[in-house]
């Protein structure tokens, strides 16, 4: 499973403006050539070989209080009202591997397939290939989707990162990819570990609530013992390689970050903090 410092909501939304393994027959074939990223993902992989998903949720309160001092423009879509702050919202869905049949890589990124080969996304998201097409941006950037539970999507550039990066490597195009990505979101959040955090806005639960809330089907991420990250793991289905049921954790760290925390905190949004006042300093009297 990739590292979850590395796909840490808190950490990742301020670089964009602001990841276990699943069950089922093995898959194709190890890639011949594995171009190793550095961080267990294969740049470059072929498009449409892999095992597994990981669902990213995110706790958007939590994850929106690194942008206080500077990036607003996720952050101005936030209220306190608003259903970003009370319930889960979509970080992504990523193809993963059974390193065991990929050179003991974790998972596909900025892959080759039918729609073009996106490894040149890795240094920089800014060419124009890296973003998504047009049509797919004005069907999920609506008041029904993306607006409502992916402000990052919305209003930041979470829909180009996640197209480039993991998108690439399912061999769809983005609107399809996007489409799966919504309904597999929409099918987690009526799980019982989803529906157990979205009755706790406010409120500190501890490790053996969160963990039996999930009964081992998720690894977790916090920042400072405030829910940022839940990780949830599929299997691909052999034949169409969409998500099936949500499958155990094999990761024997289920808390994640979270384990240092006796409670963790499912933060209600009440704005950004006030800053500390300024005061005078002390020096010479004159």
């Amino acid at each position: 499973m990739r590292a979850l410092a590395q796909a840490a909501c808190a950490a990742f939304l301020g670089a964009v403006a602001c990841a276990l393994q699943g069950c089922g027959e093995p898959g194709p074939a190890p890639s011949p050539s594995p171009a190793p990223s550095g961080d267990g993902g294969e740049t470059g992989a072929p498009a449409g070989r892999f095992e597994n998903w990981i669902l990213g949720l995110m706790w958007q309160p939590a994850c929106s209080l690194p942008d206080c001092g500077s990036d607003k423009r996720v952050l101005k879509h936030l209220s306190s009202s608003s259903y970003a702050a009370e319930h889960l919202s979509l970080h992504g869905l990523w193809p993963e591997y059974d390193p065991s049949l990929h050179h003991n890589l974790s998972w596909p990124q900025f892959c080759k397939g039918p729609v073009g080969s996106f490894e040149k996304c890795e240094a920089s998201e800014r060419d124009p290939l890296c973003r998504p097409p047009r049509d797919a941006l004005a069907k999920y950037n609506t008041t029904a989707d993306w607006q409502t539970f992916a402000l990052g999507y919305a209003w930041g550039g979470l829909s180009t990162h996640e197209w480039s990066k993991h998108g690439s490597c399912t061999g769809w195009n983005a609107s399809y990819y996007f489409e799966v990505e919504i309904s597999t979101y929409k099918r987690a959040l009526k799980l019982p570990g989803p529906l157990f955090i979205e009755s706790k806005v406010g409120k500190k639960v501890s490790q053996k609530q969160l963990l039996a809330a999930f009964g081992g089907t998720a690894t977790f991420g916090c920042h400072r013992c405030m829910l940022t990250d839940i990780f949830l793991a599929f299997a691909a289905d052999n034949a169409t390689l969409l998500p099936l049921g949500v499958a155990n954790s094999t990761d024997p760290d289920l808390l994640g970050s979270c384990a240092v925390c006796s409670h963790i905190e499912v933060l209600a949004w009440k704005g950004c903090p006030t800053p500390p006042p300024q005061t005078e300093p002390r020096g010479l009297v004159v």
